[in-house]
């Protein structure tokens, strides 16, 4: 999900631009309004709950996002494992995120929001 603040950043677009471009089914314009993140890598600090370990539609807040390289690097790993319990799932090309960092994000946002959009205005009206 993306608000308009983190649109603007990510994508040099608020989040209300690509909704419109979404609504005209102007498939080539809104397609083209993601080319700013092709190739890109981003590092996401998630809010996880009980809920999105047992939920079947899962959505997850992201409350930190950072293009820092070198936040990116410290974090990253080229081959990983996650523990749920018993099984152990291998993930390729992950990042670990085992303890916070001093280090700032882009943005941060204190915002609960709801996972069932993709972009949603958080613009008041």
């Amino acid at each position: 999900m993306l608000w308009n603040q983190e649109a603007k950043i990510i994508l040099g677009k608020s989040a209300n631009d690509i909704r419109d471009l979404m609504k005209d089914a102007n498939e080539n314009a809104c397609l083209k309004a993601f080319e700013p993140i092709i190739d890109r890598n981003f590092l996401f600090k998630l809010s996880i709950s009980h809920k999105n370990v047992t939920s079947i539609d899962q959505a997850y807040n992201a409350v930190k996002i950072s293009d820092d390289v070198a936040l990116i690097s410290l974090y990253s790993s080229h081959n990983s494992s996650i523990d749920i319990g018993n099984p152990i799932i291998d993930i390729e090309n992950s990042v670990a995120l085992m303890q916070d960092s001093d280090t700032e994000s882009i943005f941060e946002s204190g915002l609960d929001t709801p996972g069932k959009c993709v972009i949603a205005d958080s613009a008041p009206r």
